[in-house]
């Protein structure tokens, strides 16, 4: 079954991040994930949210998203 790896993120630093998204693609794909969704969170429905950017990973499973985490 699927996993999804879920990031909220806050960008302090935009040069930073540009050196971070270069290998981190690469290496979600070399994991045989794949990037769902990236960008600027646009709303909330319910709720509130503190973060500027939200990502969605997709993996073949639990464990395959958790060696990718821990990579």
């Amino acid at each position: 079954m699927s996993a999804y790896v879920i990031v909220h993120a806050i960008i302090n630093d935009p040069e930073k991040m540009k050196g971070y998204e270069t290998p981190a693609g690469p290496s979600v794909k070399a994991a045989g994930g794949e990037v769902i969704t990236s960008g600027a969170v646009a709303g909330v429905l319910a709720g509130s949210h503190g973060h500027q950017r939200t990502i969605i990973l997709r993996f073949a499973d639990a464990q395959v998203a958790r060696d990718w985490c821990a990579s």
